[in-house]
């Protein structure tokens, strides 16, 4: 048997001494390698920079800048203010941010942008670098006195209410409801109004309208009686139109004399063909004509500075296609095809004003029609693109049976600073009302929001009106404001004062008298 040999403890602990021995003196042997070099970052730049809806309560959107070398250029719009912006940025790491000493925390220190401001930045090896950051204002400015020159301001600057059937010449052949078309304003600056008028062609034995243009009128005030004076006053040969169906008054070209236009419908029967409408400018008191290139059903224009640059442009409602005009501040329109989004273009609407509802600075585009039709009473409001969009919007209560909105009116009525709308209705024959027939006055109240309730069981009295003494067909074209009684309220009538309709504002409430 073989037996197995052991190896003496003493012999381990020897080799295990060497090996250590040996491993200590090629320690002391070999030297120690240097620390790596401290590396300190020489980057100073800003990588990106926006300010944030979500710290600028001012902004509806988050807002990039563009960063180009060492400018930071920012596109806000108009109505932003530029004090107090807060922005986010990102920069190169362990770089540090100041302006003018104090140190500026992404998404927390507000900064007044009102001027160029210059960040400085500095690297961690406090080599330094800055950036200039400069906002551009885009879109339109807000102006505060924006609705002094749209044309329903304008419409409500005069001062005469008429009996039309008893003040204009017999050769007209005035009747109720015709002449929807008609203008006061002192337009040879004699110091009295006169009126400007169109109508459509009636055959009046036959009971048939007519197809065929017939002239505008002037008629000049002579001492409160007003005499044609079409021939002398319009250049050339007086301007003609099949319906002229709304005037309104404005100075389109700014020579400081007062024009107008003329929306021409055309022929009212199938199939509709519609007509050109004109613009009459005025210079020292005589009109030259001027006729727009497109064809419409016109049925109502307004006007307004609807981008705040300066001049007058134009509105036409046609339920075969509404357009705006673009003024070039010389009184000759474009038709702008971007103003009114799509969605609403081809809506049946049959009138409109522009006036700055909400005093924002921009005039809001008020328009109705047929709403049996899809034709909803809406606000549409304006703002700095100078565009108008469903989105940006707000529908009008409705009122059963009376789907016709004819016309638009607007008053401060509890003057608390927001404007109200007054809406004129007629039947839309749906149910019992006739349709084209009788007068219903909405009374529509703004509140807070840019919403709107309907106020007219409390703010009216004896509303609506379905008939009239010794007139067949009953309705009511045009509701204006009117101080009839001289107490400093506007009070709302018809404006032929053969209606003999009116009632007085009484501390918010009208008073049919």
């Amino acid at each position: 048997m073989k037996h197995a040999i052991k190896t003496p403890s003493i012999l381990i602990i020897g080799v295990i001494t060497f090996f250590y021995a040996c491993t200590k003196e090629l320690e002391s042997t070999t030297p120690t390698p240097p620390p790596p070099p401290v590396v300190v970052s020489g980057e100073k730049k800003i990588t990106s920079f926006a300010f944030l809806k979500k710290d600028n309560p001012s902004l509806d959107f988050d807002v990039p800048g563009e960063i180009a070398g060492n400018s930071i250029v920012v596109e806000l719009i108009a109505t932003v203010t530029t004090r107090n912006l807060i922005a986010t940025f990102f920069v190169s790491e362990k770089a540090s941010v100041s302006l003018a000493g104090v140190k500026q925390v992404s998404g927390v220190t507000s900064v007044n942008y009102a001027s160029k401001v210059t960040f400085d930045i500095e690297a961690e090896d406090k080599s330094k670098a800055t950036y200039t950051i400069e906002i551009k204002s885009v879109g339109n400015t807000p102006l505060s006195t924006v609705n002094n020159t749209s044309s329903y301001a304008l419409e409500g600057l005069t001062k005469t209410w008429i009996n039309y059937g008893t003040m204009v010449p017999k050769s007209l052949n005035y009747w109720p409801t015709a002449f929807l078309s008609r203008t006061f304003y002192d337009f040879d600056k004699d110091g009295d109004e006169d009126l400007l008028m169109g109508t459509l062609n009636y055959d009046n034995v036959n009971n048939v309208i007519v197809d065929a243009p017939i002239p505008l009128y002037y008629l000049e005030n002579k001492a409160g009686t007003y005499v044609d004076a079409s021939a002398g006053t319009f250049s050339g040969a007086s301007p003609k139109l099949v319906h002229s169906r709304k005037a309104i008054l404005g100075d389109f070209d700014k020579n400081g004399w007062m024009d107008v236009v003329v929306a021409g419908q055309g022929y009212d029967a199938p199939p509709f063909p519609g007509e050109k409408s004109v613009v009459l400018k005025n210079v020292n008191g005589k009109f030259t004509t001027t006729v727009f290139p497109e064809i419409g059903f016109h049925h109502s224009v307004c006007s307004g500075d609807i981008d705040n640059d300066g001049d007058l442009d134009l509105f036409f409602t046609d339920p075969k296609r509404s357009k705006f005009y673009t003024n070039n501040g010389s009184g000759v329109f474009t038709f702008d095809n971007t103003v009114l989004a799509p969605d609403i273009t081809y809506v049946n609407f049959f009138t409109s004003e522009l006036y700055d509802l909400n005093a924002d600075g921009y005039l809001d585009l008020i328009a109705t029609g047929h709403e049996h039709e899809g034709a909803i009473s809406t606000v549409f409001w304006g703002s700095y693109t100078g565009k108008y969009s469903r989105e940006k919007s707000t529908a009008l209560p409705k009122i059963k049976d009376w789907g016709v909105a004819v016309d638009i009116n607007i008053l401060d009525i509890n003057k608390d600073g927001k404007h109200d709308i007054i809406l004129n209705r007629q039947g839309d024959g749906t149910g019992a009302q006739r349709r084209y027939y009788g007068c219903y006055i909405q009374i529509l109240m703004q509140e807070a929001g840019n919403k709107f309730v309907d106020k007219t069981a409390t703010m009216i009295n004896r509303n609506p009106q379905l008939t009239h003494p010794g007139i067949d067909w009953f309705w009511v074209d045009w509701l204006r404001l009117y101080d009839t009684d001289g107490d400093g309220d506007m009070d709302l009538v018809a404006d032929d004062r053969f209606n003999n309709l009116q009632w007085r504002n009484d501390n918010g409430v009208f008073v049919k008298y």
